[in-house]
């Protein structure tokens, strides 16, 4: 046998035996047999010690290799228990999800430095690095494809043996073992024929796709930055936002590495991509930076927990890799070759706070504190304590609720027993809004009380205080952020309709429309233009001073539409 087919059948008896391996402790770590811990910790080295050795094999000898598996299985599954430590019961632990998200990065990010250790240019260098970060991937895809289609075989084979009455597969696939068997084989197969076509395997195919994309997503990145000022924020604040702004931050950071390459003699060639790659490395800090301010006006409202926590180490390691990109390209010639540095730092980095988050920082116990605080300051009501989420936080979260019993005993906290116990209280009736609007709302016309009255009439009280709140933020020496503004802007509609412009304390305006409903009540109307865009900032309360001064001459819209059968329905142009 040669060498070559005895490496194919020494991966595949090796993916086997862990496939067999993962399943036995699979079914021995009962909880009634062991401790939750030990049984958590046994499989998460399992895993990433199977998986590791599996796509190591080939780039290193199989003893450096089975050594590198065990040394980061044992790491992992180490940090991993640490982080149990937290948590009266394991599975409230994983519920987040945080911790297999943290726990992949410090499974994945190590081994191409555990690679290059193996060569003899040293573990820090770049060149091979970038090349086994990438060969990593394509390596493991294609091994994940074949696999796929082994499992496909398998049941097309099943299929056509019932075709004659056999159950041959079907009975061998039942013994509880196999499964794991074949696929651990399949895998081990894969990659031993994966690792020997190397050449032909190369991620130059993949990486010159990815760098097509580099200036549509400059350009994607420059239309929002441009477009943000003038279309508003309102989206602004959540973990949704700042998710967004992240991947997209990830996104353009990818390109940019996928650009600059192991290497200047690999990098991209020609003065517009290069111009391009320079733009995106500059620009990579602003969408970072919004990711973090989405992130603080969510955390300002509503206070920490663990997510959010999670999502400010992503944002700080976005916004790390933004001015680190940004400052290697203003500092001048060789800007590629820091932004090449830069990637094996921040590789470091992000592979110490994946350690540091399963093992160190205590993210449950300032999520709870800090709710703990701002209910005490008065900055959460009852109503919006979160009891439920407080109750999986683990030790730090028994420790918020044992607080809360002790505060719900205190009359000035009346209702928190109810909360505690799982009774929603109701919450209090809003104090009447509509008559205190009506007095700090200025009104044009002047004489048009009786239409403002009525339109106003069934909107629900959220918005009355909203509205009411801007009027009760002056600006400009003290009018006051608002105006309800009243005409004929819908012509086919019976009556007459509003527009109420508010501003907020940053200088941002939010424009309502209302127009009567068929019960006679008011209701919400869509508010555009016909350049597509809202008057914000300067422009805005200019506008809004001039619709308080006096009212508004309306003009009809100089458009014309295809009539498509009836007065509501039609198809414009909008320039």
């Amino acid at each position: 046998m040669d060498r070559q087919m005895r490496r194919r059948g020494t991966l595949a008896l090796t993916g086997a035996l862990c496939g067999a391996g993962l399943y036995g402790l699979f079914e021995a770590v009962a909880p009634e047999l062991w401790p939750e811990r030990l049984a958590l910790g046994s499989m998460v080295f399992a895993a990433v010690f199977a998986g590791a050795l599996m796509v190591l094999v080939g780039p290193l000898r199989f003893g450096r290799a089975l050594l590198s598996a065990l040394l980061l299985g044992l790491a992992v599954a180490g940090l991993v228990m640490a982080g149990t430590l937290r948590y009266d019961l394991v599975a409230d632990y994983l519920a987040s999800g945080l911790p297999i998200l943290s726990g992949f990065a410090l499974a994945f990010l190590p081994l191409p430095f555990l690679i290059a250790a193996g060569g003899e240019s040293g573990w820090r260098h770049y060149a091979t690095l970038f090349r086994e970060s990438w060969s990593l991937v394509v390596r493991t895809t294609a091994a994940l494809i074949f696999t796929g289609l082994v499992w496909a075989l398998i049941g097309l084979s099943h299929l056509l043996f019932g075709l004659v009455g056999l159950d041959l597969i079907e009975t061998v696939l039942s013994l509880a073992p196999v499964p794991w068997v074949v696929t651990g084989a399949a895998l081990g197969l894969s990659l031993a024929v994966v690792a020997e076509m190397a050449g032909m395997l190369a991620p130059t195919l993949v990486l010159r796709l990815l760098r097509l994309l580099l200036i549509p997503v400059l350009l994607v990145l420059a239309v929002f930055l441009v477009a943000l000022p003038l279309n508003g924020m309102a989206g602004f604040g959540g973990l949704s936002a700042a998710a967004t702004l992240l991947a997209m931050t990830a996104a353009a950071a990818t390109l940019v590495t996928t650009a600059v390459d192991r290497e200047d003699g690999q990098a991209v060639t020609g003065k517009v991509m290069h111009r391009a790659t320079q733009a995106m490395a500059l620009i990579l800090p602003l969408p970072a930076a919004l990711a973090v301010w989405a992130l603080w006006l969510r955390v300002t409202e509503y206070g920490w927990t663990p997510d959010r926590l999670f999502v400010a180490v992503l944002a700080g390691l976005g916004l790390a890799y933004g001015l680190a990109y940004a400052g290697a390209v203003l500092l001048g010639s060789h800007w590629m070759a820091r932004i090449r540095k830069v990637n094996v730092g921040m590789a470091l980095l992000t592979v110490l706070l994946a350690g540091l988050w399963q093992a160190v920082i205590p993210s449950e116990t300032i999520a709870a504190r800090d709710q703990l605080a701002r209910y005490e300051a008065g900055l959460t009501a009852i109503e919006d304590l979160d009891i439920a989420a407080m109750d999986g936080w683990g030790k730090a979260g028994a420790d918020a609720r044992a607080r809360l019993e002790a505060l719900a005993k205190d009359p000035a906290h009346a209702g928190l027993a109810d909360r505690l116990a799982g009774q929603v209280a109701a919450p209090p009736e809003a104090a009447p809004a509509m008559a205190d609007l009506i007095a700090a709302m200025p009104l044009q016309p002047p004489g048009a009380a009786a239409t403002r009255d009525l339109l106003l009439t069934g909107i629900a009280d959220e918005s009355l205080q909203r509205w009411l709140s801007a009027c009760r933020t002056p600006f400009d020496e003290g009018r006051p952020g608002c105006v309800f503004v009243v005409g004929d802007f819908l012509p086919r509609w019976p009556g007459e309709e509003g527009l109420i412009l508010t501003r907020d304390k940053d200088g941002w305006v939010d424009l309502a429309g209302l127009a009567l409903g068929e019960d006679g009540a008011g209701r919400f109307v869509t508010v555009g233009s016909l350049t597509g865009t809202l008057p914000q900032l300067d422009r805005a309360e200019a506008f809004l001073k001039q619709l308080q001064d006096a009212p508004p001459a309306l003009t009809p819209a100089p458009v014309n539409r295809i009539d498509l059968g009836g007065p509501e329905t039609g198809l414009v142009l909008l320039p």
